[in-house]
């Protein structure tokens, strides 16, 4: 199925013809494994790059059904840029919410627990009597 008939069933909204093109671009001769190298490549692991490749398919499908893509590629470059795209949107979020707990080891240096209030101390020292009757 060329590009132009896969964009226009997936464009028409019919069912039948959705499916049909959706499973002709998604077994193409060697699609998966060319996506899924170049994720590779950019440091992705196995698995990650399988999640990648299927959401990036979902995400291809939206924008063709939005009008995102204009046809300057081929549907295959465009699939691919999709996949890369979508794993560096991934690093940067992991990298968002790394913590370096070691380059911040200052702050915690810096912390000093509050002092005890009066009750807080009275309590402990009630306590203290308690326990000494005790033993």
């Amino acid at each position: 199925m060329s590009d132009e008939e896969l964009v226009k069933a997936i464009k028409e909204g019919n069912l039948s013809q959705c499916n049909d093109a959706l499973s002709s671009f998604y077994f193409r001769p060697g699609l998966k494994q060319k996506s899924i190298t170049k994720i590779l490549q950019m440091g992705a692991k196995q698995e990650d790059a399988k999640d990648i490749f299927n959401e990036s398919l979902v995400i291809m499908i939206k924008n063709i059904q939005r009008g995102k893509f204009e046809g300057n590629s081929s549907l295959e470059t465009y699939f691919i840029a999709i996949c890369k795209r979508r794993w560096l949107d991934l690093i940067r979020k992991k990298e968002n919410t790394k913590v370096d707990l070691e380059s911040d080891k200052s702050l915690f240096e810096k912390y000093s627990p509050p002092e005890p209030s009066p009750e807080m101390t009275l309590i402990k020292l009630e306590e203290n009597k308690i326990l000494q009757t005790l033993i």
